[in-house]
């Protein structure tokens, strides 16, 4: 019994570990550094398509393309614990503004082209964003000095 119970442990130690190494971070599919995020200030979300996309705008000063990328990833993080489609505009009081979007699955897709009601100017965005795409794999991550979503 205690050799079977301490296979089970090892061979679900294994596994995690397997598992961990498999799914690369937000940072990691970014290309940056989860350390030293440049501090930003939250000053709207709109949430969506039944809880699954959220556009938020961030504010920030004199970041550069650097430290927005990480902004933007450190944003993707957090946001993608709950939303399975994150877009994000940085403001930059002394550069350029930064945009980002992040999409984990196609739920949010799904439940827009389900809804009933009236998609928001966001969520089509979204939508037209998605179609655009040639060959969408998730997740999708992409990070632009231009706006992404029109």
């Amino acid at each position: 019994m205690f050799i079977q119970k301490k296979s089970l442990i090892t061979i679900s130690f294994v596994a995690v570990l397997f598992l961990s190494a498999c799914s690369n971070s937000v940072y990691d599919e970014m290309g940056v550094d989860e350390n030293n995020i440049p501090a930003f200030t939250e000053t709207e979300r709109q949430e969506g398509a039944n809880k699954s996309l959220i556009a938020v705008k961030l504010m920030t000063q004199g970041s550069g393309e650097e430290a927005a990328k990480k902004s933007i990833a450190d944003s993707f993080a957090l946001l993608k614990e709950e939303y399975r489609t994150v877009s994000i505009e940085l403001d930059d009081e002394d550069q350029e503004d930064w945009y980002g979007v992040y999409m984990q699955d196609h739920t949010a897709i799904q439940n827009m082209k389900n809804s009933k009601t009236k998609l928001t100017r966001e969520e089509k965005a979204v939508m037209d964003y998605y179609e655009g795409l040639a060959n969408p794999e998730f997740p999708i991550i992409e990070f632009s000095a231009n706006p992404i979503l029109k």
